[in-house]
């Protein structure tokens, strides 16, 4: 009978250890899944994160793509191509060129213009008293030695030499050149006035 008491008394021993460990068992099993779970989280976070800069980086591919070049010469400190933007206007491209010489004409550039991409941005020099361009004496300042017509730098009166160009469509040239040099001679036909007709009788006559 005694026998039979320590055996019963044993195997209840054992049967308490076994829930014990099953019970250590079931709990280091659920630190492990909230240990995985937040390894999970972490990583789908990092992920995340390295989406959001993938997505950020077609905007600033899309910003530097804005940016061009324009080629600044005449009455500046220094000339030069200089990088600029959409937004960009004349006086800030002078201020990259380092400023304007002491003797630029301020007259004839329109500083608050937008600059366009691939321009040439030319800022011309006052014309001191008995200056003649090129050291040519029969020349002027809008008088080519060739003796053709600058619509970019002629005066109003030598704008009114041209066939068919009177004191008004000599204003609208100037008006036009001021919000944005003539690039090349055919630019003239942008001019309110200037048909195919006109830019015909004077296209032998002009240049830039």
């Amino acid at each position: 009978m005694r026998a039979e008491r320590d055996s019963g008394g044993f195997a209840a021993i054992i049967a308490s250890t076994i829930a014990d460990n099953r019970k250590t068992f079931y709990k280091g099993l659920l630190i492990v899944i909230i240990l995985c779970v937040a390894v999970g989280m972490r990583i789908h976070q990092n992920r995340a994160s390295a989406v959001t800069v993938k997505e950020s980086s077609p905007s600033q591919v899309q910003k530097d793509a804005q940016a061009f070049y324009v080629d600044v010469s005449g009455a500046v400190k220094s000339p030069g191509v200089y990088k600029a933007s959409r937004k960009t206007r004349i006086f800030q491209i002078i201020e990259k060129a380092g400023g304007l010489t002491e003797n630029a004409d301020l007259d004839a550039v329109n500083q608050a213009a937008y600059v366009k991409d691939g321009e040439k941005i030319v800022i011309p020099s006052k014309a001191t008293e008995g200056e003649n361009i090129g050291g040519d004496a029969s020349s002027t300042a809008g008088i080519s030695s060739d003796g053709k017509v600058n619509i970019n730098l002629a005066l109003k009166d030598e704008l009114m030499t041209l066939h068919g160009i009177g004191e008004v469509m000599a204003d609208r040239i100037i008006e036009q050149r001021t919000n944005s040099r003539f690039q090349s001679i055919e630019d003239l036909k942008s001019v309110k006035g200037i048909g195919e007709v006109t830019y015909s009788n004077l296209k032998d006559d002009i240049t830039v």
